[in-house]
């Protein structure tokens, strides 16, 4: 049952670093659909992703990193990053209306709550309520 835990944790862990991967993936759709538009070149188009892309990919290497060891942790950055995320989508941006970024920020804050509350459960618990207990009453 112990290795069952384990496994289930690691389970949970790996699927909310799936949800992150997805995410970031997202993000830098996202952060090339913007450049596209403001740069003045192809150049400075790549190097504007490849910019992003990088520092992005560093934050959520850490988080999913820090997931593995101590997920609790990861579900408090998540958890900050998507109020930071959610105040920018409510915020008043601009009077144009753009459906292909709401959709992408919406998908990266519902991917970010997801990976959050997959990283609270797969913390181990302090008790360790779901493995099973060593009596020391034995039924035979």
């Amino acid at each position: 049952m112990r290795n069952l835990y384990r496994l289930t944790n690691l389970g949970l862990q790996t699927l909310a670093s799936l949800v992150l991967a997805a995410a970031w993936v997202a993000a830098l759709a996202l952060n090339g659909y913007q450049s596209i538009s403001s740069s003045s070149g192809l150049l400075n188009l790549i190097l504007d992703i490849l910019f992003q892309g990088t520092i992005s990919a560093g934050v959520f290497g850490l988080i999913v990193y820090t997931g593995f060891k101590k997920p609790v942790i990861s579900g408090i950055v998540l958890a900050l990053f998507m109020i930071v995320g959610i105040g920018y989508f409510v915020s008043p941006r601009s009077h144009e209306v753009n459906i292909f970024e709401d959709l992408v920020v919406a998908f990266f804050i519902a991917a970010q709550g997801i990976a959050m509350v997959l990283y609270f459960i797969s913390a181990k618990p302090g008790k360790r309520a779901f493995e099973p207990r060593n009596d020391s009453r034995s039924l035979s």
